[in-house]
C-alpha cells in the first residue's frame, strides 16, 4: 500500500471502498505477472527435483500451468460476460513462459544447495512469506529474503520486459522490505537487489538511515490519509497523471482523472455528452460530443462495439476507457476490457 499512497492516495480510498470492489478487475499484464510469480515461488519451495535437465524443464512447465489456468480461469470470471484473448494473443505471453522457465531451471542447483544445508530449519531462504513490524504496523511479503552466510539479501522479482534503473517506486519497495527484515532478524540485510525476469540482477543502494526516513515517511502519509477521510475530503487525495493513471481501474469513475485528462496521455478514454445511440444485436453505438479529454472538448466523435448493461436512453453523459484507437480519430471502438459508465 505504501507505493499507492506515493503514488495516488486517491485510488487507495477507491480500494478501501466496497461500493467500487466492481471495478478492481485484473488486467492481462497483472495476470500474467502473478503467474510468473507464484510459478517461481512453487518452485523455490520445492525440495526435491529430478536430476535430469528434461524432468526438472518438463515440472517447471508443469507448475506453469498449473498456475496458467488458475489465472485464466480469474481473468474470465472476473470480466464475464466479456471474453479475453486466448493466452496466444496475451502481450509477451511466450516470452515471460519461457523466459521463466530457464530462469528457473538455472536457479535449481542453488535452490537445492540451499535445501540441503543441515539447519535448514533455520537457515532456509524466505520465499514471499509475510513479514510484520508490530510497532510501525508496516507488513509485506518480500519475494525472497536469501540466506548469505549469517547475513541476509533481499530480491524483488520483476516481471516487466524492460526492466532498466530502478525506479523510485521499486526502490521504496525494497527498502521498506529492508526495514522488515531488520526487524525480524535484528539485523539489516547486506544487499538489496531487482531481478528481472530474466534472471538478471541489479543492487539498489541503501543505508540504514534511508530505510527508517522511508518508515517514518510512509507513516506520515498513512496519517494524511486518515485525516483527509476523517474530514470528509477524499478527492482531494487524487494525484491525476499520464502515468499514475494508465492503468488504474478507477479511472471510469473518477473526476479528477476526467477533469485532468489531455490526449496526450495516450489513455483511449472518452466522457461526454450522449448525443444518440444505436443498439445493434448484443452491442451499443454511441454519438459522443467531448467533455474529456479537455484538448478534446466539444468535437464530435462515434464509439462503436459497446457492451452496455443499462439501455442508454434515459443517460446524459458516459464515461468510457480502454477503447481501441487513438485521437484524433473521430472512431473509437470498445473491446474485451472497455469500462463504462452512464450518468444522468
Amino acid at each position: 500500500m505504501a507505493n499507492k499512497l506515493a503514488v495516488c492516495p486517491l485510488r487507495v480510498a477507491f480500494d478501501l471502498d466496497r461500493n467500487f470492489q466492481s471495478l478492481r478487475r485484473p488486467s492481462i499484464a497483472a495476470v500474467l505477472g502473478t503467474i510468473v510469480h507464484e510459478t517461481t515461488e512453487a518452485a523455490a519451495k520445492q525440495r526435491v527435483w529430478p536430476d535430469d535437465q528434461a524432468s526438472r524443464r518438463a515440472q517447471i512447465e508443469g507448475l506453469w500451468a498449473q498456475r496458467e489456468n488458475g489465472g485464466r480461469a480469474a481473468l474470465e470470471k472476473a470480466w464475464s460476460p466479456a471474453v479475453p484473448p486466448l493466452l496466444t494473443d496475451w502481450p509477451g505471453y511466450e516470452m515471460k513462459r519461457v523466459q521463466t522457465v530457464r530462469r528457473i531451471l538455472r536457479s535449481l542447483p542453488a535452490m537445492t544447495d540451499n535445501a540441503s544445508t543441515p539447519d535448514q530449519s533455520q537457515r532456509k531462504n524466505i520465499v514471499e512469506e509475510r513479514i510484520d513490524d508490530a510497532v510501525s504496523g508496516l507488513f509485506g511479503w518480500p519475494d525472497r529474503v536469501e540466506v548469505v552466510g549469517d547475513s541476509y539479501r533481499v530480491v524483488d522479482l520483476k516481471t516487466g520486459s524492460d526492466q532498466e534503473e530502478p525506479t523510485d517506486a521499486q526502490r521504496r519497495q525494497l527498502i521498506l522490505y529492508a526495514v522488515l527484515v531488520h526487524r525480524k532478524y535484528r539485523q539489516w540485510p547486506i544487499a538489496l537487489e531487482i531481478q528481472d525476469i530474466a534472471g538478471n540482477r541489479r543492487p539498489v543502494a541503501y543505508r540504514p538511515l534511508d530505510a527508517e526516513s522511508a518508515l517514518r515517511e510512509v507513516e506520515d502519509w498513512i496519517t494524511e490519509f486518515n485525516q483527509a477521510i476523517t474530514e470528509g475530503r477524499v478527492r482531494s487525495l487524487a494525484h491525476p497523471g499520464p502515468d499514475q493513471c494508465r492503468s488504474c481501474p478507477y479511472r471510469v469513475v473518477c473526476s479528477s482523472y476526467w477533469k485532468n485528462l489531455l490526449s496526450q496521455w495516450n489513455h483511449q478514454s472518452v466522457l461526454g455528452r450522449i448525443i444518440t445511440s444505436r443498439t445493434l444485436g448484443q452491442l451499443t453505438q454511441l454519438a459522443i460530443e467531448v467533455v474529456s479529454p479537455l484538448d478534446r472538448r466539444s468535437q464530435i466523435i462515434q464509439v462503436t462495439g459497446l457492451e452496455l448493461e443499462d439501455a442508454p436512453g434515459s443517460f446524459i453523459y458516459a464515461s468510457i476507457t480502454d477503447l481501441s484507437g487513438s485521437w484524433p480519430r473521430e472512431n473509437l471502438h470498445g473491446r474485451w476490457s472497455t469500462m463504462t459508465r452512464l450518468w444522468k
